[in-house]
């Protein structure tokens, strides 16, 4: 196997981790490459890719959305005794 060829082969486990490293920092150029190659070829990376750049957006709004009540919501105490008399009401049944 010529070097090139040997450089060329990088099996689907190898991209995954390369894609997963991809997205959270830059990759030498070689291993940009190898993915890149990988990628036009592998049809099921693609897809990996898809799904975990879906994830990753998925999970970056959920961190970045708010309460929409805001922080500083609070019950009052006869808000609290009335959700407690209801549960113990509701235990006893």
């Amino acid at each position: 196997m010529n070097t090139l060829t040997r450089w060329l082969k990088i099996r689907c486990q190898d991209t995954s981790s390369l894609i997963s490293e991809r997205m959270d920092h830059s990759l030498p150029l070689s291993k940009r490459l190898r993915v890149g190659m990988h990628l036009a070829m592998c049809k099921a990376c693609r897809i990996y890719e898809q799904q975990l750049q879906t994830v990753r957006s998925l999970a970056r709004k959920l961190g970045r959305e708010e309460d929409p009540l805001g922080p500083n919501v609070t019950m009052t105490e006869d808000c609290k005794e009335s959700i407690k008399a209801v549960l113990k009401k509701h235990q006893g049944s």
